[in-house]
This record gives structure tokens, sequence and C-alpha cells, in this order.
């Protein structure tokens, strides 16, 4: 688990603006994350056509290859520069408009509709603008949460989740006596307790990380890391 230091430290808005304008994704993975293709079907229940939610999505390549397998993908990221990354980077062509319903809210949405990311405030986010999801991919946006917020991300993202929904978290298990600045390690447990009784969450897989993956998320070989997949879904 993280140490109280761990939990202490506080991000902002504009810090993870600041970051993706200072380069942040000087290591982008350009293939999908491991876990996602290893349980895409788990994710979809098998179907070809799902409404997939990714938060703080950066650039990631995620989006792209849910959407080449016939997904609409909305994601959400509070800086611009990630998003026109994102567009760029793929060779997607995209507009920009301006959000009605949340205050200083930006969309970029591909031209093919395939893919659209809403730049703002994930705590303005709501289900009045952007509906319910068949599925969530969250691959790094919990453990970046502050952990004072974790129960408001939790409500926000329960919100948008339709009653079949399957929500997909990945984080890291991992050797701390190796590792400086990790990411938060969350057990079962820790995502019962965020989530709340009216939703169960399953341990998924425990998987030894790719070593391109390693290097990427700053992990040492001798770290012992693994990735740790769980689904969070609605009780009956």
């Amino acid at each position: 688990m993280a140490t109280a230091k761990d939990e202490e430290y506080v991000m902002t808005t504009e810090d993870w603006t600041n970051s993706w304008t200072s380069g942040h994704d000087s290591t982008f993975i350009s293939e999908p994350h491991p876990a996602l293709v290893a349980n895409i079907d788990t994710l979809t229940a098998e179907k070809s056509s799902c409404k997939i939610f990714v938060p703080l999505c950066g650039t990631s390549v995620d989006m792209k290859w849910l959407a080449d397998r016939g997904h609409k993908v909305t994601g959400l990221e509070c800086s611009g520069v990630a998003i026109k990354k994102f567009f760029k980077t793929n060779n997607i062509e995209f507009i920009q408009e301006s959000v009605k319903n949340i205050e200083n809210a930006q969309i970029y949405k591909a031209t093919d509709g395939s893919i659209e990311i809403y730049q703002c405030d994930l705590y303005t986010f709501n289900v009045d603008v952007v509906g319910k999801f068949d599925c969530i991919w969250d691959s790094g946006s919990l453990e970046a949460i502050n952990h004072k917020d974790r129960s408001s991300y939790a409500k926000i993202l329960t919100s948008i989740m339709a009653n079949e929904c399957k929500y997909f978290i990945h984080s890291f298990s991992y050797d701390k006596s190796k590792v400086e600045f990790g990411p938060y390690m969350f057990s079962t447990e820790d995502l019962q307790t965020i989530f709340g009784d009216q939703y169960k969450v399953e341990l998924v897989s425990r998987y030894k990380m790719p070593d391109n993956f390693l290097k990427a998320y700053d992990f040492s070989p001798d770290s012992n890391c693994y990735g740790i997949l769980h689904l969070v879904t609605q009780t009956r």
C-alpha cells in the first residue's frame, strides 16, 4: 500500500496541465495495453459496438484500438495539449466545439464519429451531458486521483454506468523498497471500500508487466512489478 506521505501529496488540474505542456508523455506507448487486449471480451461482453468511457485518457492509444474495433469511445482529459497530440499522432481529423452544459469545457470530435474527448475538470462531468456507458476502461486514472477525492471520483464514475456496465480498473503491485515514487497500489478490499456495497469488485488478472511497459512507467527490472486488473459491476 502507499504510505501516508503518498496520500498527503496533492496534484491540481493546473499541475497536470503543466505536466503535459512540459512533455509528460515522453515515454508514450505506441501499442494498446496488454490487459485491455487480453480481456476485451470480458469488458465488452463480446459485443461489437459498445459505448466506452476512458477517464483521464491523456494520449492513450487504447482509445484508437477500441475505436478500430467498432466501439464508440469517449475520453476525458484536462489538457488540450494532450488531446490535440492524441489526434495528431494517430492521424485522426477532428473538430473542436464548446460544451454547453459544462463551464469552460471543450469537446474534440473525430470527424468519423468514432472518438470524442472532453477537455474539462472531471468533477464537472455529468450524466446529463454524456449519458451512460456500457464499459469504462480506467488505466492510470483512479491511481492519479488525490486520496481525499476518491469517493467523489467513484460517485461520478458510477453515475455514468449503464445497468450492465463493465468497469475495468488497472493498477500495479510492486516492491516499494525498489520504487521511490510509484503509483498507489489498490487491493480488492480498497476498491470495495471506495465504491461501496452497491458495487461488486472482482480481481480479474494479476500478470507480469511486459518490459516496454515497465520502462514507460519507470519501473526497474527488479521492482517485481505486476499488473492488476479489477472488474467493478453493479450488484443485483
